[in-house]
């Protein structure tokens, strides 16, 4: 019997449909197979990135929430408020070695010119630090001009929002032209994420604390805060009054520290007793002024992560109205710590006679001098340096116009320099015109082996001057 053969329009379609079955089945696999390693080298960019973000901090780790403990762990935040999905991948958070949070979001672009970007961006304190690009579709155009705005940020060149996005990139192309608009939505969108996931690595509980100065002299300084929390019993405010005459704002005494507006029935009224110390457990006397009279800002420097770690809460019986206070102090202790300079002072004793307080983060800079001006002359007469932060050696070597015993000897001809400049008053006086612009606190001229110090002197005359100039 004669065997039939398949027509040519049976056997192509059955050749053709096989060998695409077997290439489907190939490419799937290699697919498979490559899915991971493409997968595994941008975790490997991703985590090469966040040394390169983080870089001026020398010492960082990775950190992830399990509960309410911080550990390391292999795995990412991958949980993203529902608004953001789209965009966001993954966000790994960073803890500095000042406990200071940052986070690093691999996420997504929409379609720009004629594809998407796939992105590693640094995000700190509201503002992107870093960016790179990790894959995507876009052109190469595109991607050459989002490479050369990568390369412009840093820690000195953020990009926070509402920023002129335009000023900091180069789009003379349509590619780029359609890029940047799609890669500014996507950094907008994780700066707005940000705050959520500080929150979370505050600790158990989150408030919000802002602060103003109420008065502020050359010896005292009265601060309101206010926290605003979810949690009722950490909504709360407070008036605390602080010592400064050592030139220390996070060393500085609290005097008084009065809390008001706080809910403190948690637990039958023990929140009140928290408050007002009264209570007996170790962080009521501890961390209330009412029972430590050492008490100041330096004692609330940790998150409440890294409180909660240390076990301070432990035994008290109202332990979210505890925290909710100490995320209110801890809310001061980083405006003073971030703000020094706003605690600087200067004020009018007579009309010949000026009293400043310069104020700085450290304590090296800060300095409360009294000087006697001519006006009508627009000089100088004298300084008097009531209290000085430099060191013997260093800074009170300069400020005193000696330098015997100046422990920097590569730096004595500019310390005699600055000394003879802005330090000693001539028979006619020390010129105001010599102190009328800002000092650049990096620069050559205060550059004495005691940077901070003459930094911190020269400024106090110079805020002494825009004094007087705004009396005209």
């Amino acid at each position: 019997m004669k065997k039939k053969k398949l027509s040519n329009f049976v056997l192509f379609p059955l050749v053709l449909g096989t060998t695409c079955i077997v290439c489907a089945g190939t490419l799937a696999a290699v697919n498979y197979a490559v899915h991971g390693t493409i997968e595994g080298n941008k975790t490997k960019n991703i985590t090469k990135k966040i040394g390169t973000f983080f870089k001026d901090y020398k010492s960082y780790k990775i950190i992830y929430e399990k509960g309410n403990a911080e550990v390391v762990d292999e795995e990412p935040i991958v949980e993203t408020p529902a608004e953001f999905d789209s965009h966001i991948v993954r966000c790994y958070r960073v803890k500095t070695h000042d406990d200071q949070i940052g986070l690093v979001y691999q996420a997504t672009t929409e379609s720009g010119y004629s594809g998407n970007l796939d992105v590693v961006v640094g995000v700190f304190k509201g503002a992107v630090i870093g960016l790179a690009q990790l894959g995507g579709s876009e052109d190469t155009l595109g991607i050459n001009a989002v490479n050369k705005f990568s390369s412009y940020l840093s820690w000195d060149h953020m990009y926070a929002a509402g920023d002129d996005f335009k000023a900091m990139t180069t789009a003379s192309g349509a590619s780029a032209q359609a890029t940047f608009p799609v890669l500014q939505s996507t950094l907008d969108i994780l700066l707005a994420d940000e705050p959520n996931r500080v929150k979370v690595a505050s600790g158990s509980i989150s408030s919000e604390v802002s602060v103003s100065i109420v008065s502020n002299d050359i010896s005292t300084v009265k601060l309101e805060a206010t926290a605003t929390s979810d949690n009722k019993y950490a909504a709360m405010k407070a008036e605390i009054v602080m010592n400064i005459e050592d030139l220390s704002l996070i060393e500085a005494p609290l005097t008084s520290v009065t809390i008001k507006d706080y809910d403190g029935s948690e637990a039958g009224n023990a929140g009140d007793a928290v408050i007002k110390g009264t209570a007996t457990d170790n962080f009521t006397k501890n961390y209330v002024l009412a029972n430590n009279d050492k008490l100041n800002l330096r004692s609330f420097r940790k998150t409440l992560a890294k409180a909660e770690e240390g076990n301070i809460f432990e035994g008290c019986a109202a332990p979210e109205t505890a925290k909710g206070y100490y995320l209110l102090m801890n809310g001061i202790y980083n405006y003073a710590n971030n703000n020094a300079n706003d605690f600087s002072n200067v004020k009018k004793i007579s009309d010949t006679e000026y009293q400043v307080l310069h104020m700085a983060g450290n304590i090296w800079e800060s300095v409360v001098l009294t000087a006697t001006v001519d006006k009508a002359k627009s000089v100088f007469t004298e300084v008097k340096v009531d209290k000085c932060g430099g060191t013997d050696g260093y800074g009170q070597n300069i400020v005193n116009s000696n330098l015997d015993g100046f422990s920097v000897a590569d730096k004595v001809e500019a310390a005699t320099n600055f000394i003879n400049n802005y330090v000693k008053i001539p028979a006619e006086g020390l010129s105001f015109d010599k102190f009328r612009d800002e000092m650049d606190p990096k620069g050559n001229v205060v550059s004495t082996g005691a940077t901070f110090t003459s930094y911190g002197y020269y400024t106090a005359l110079h805020s002494i001057v825009v004094a007087i100039n705004e009396e005209k």
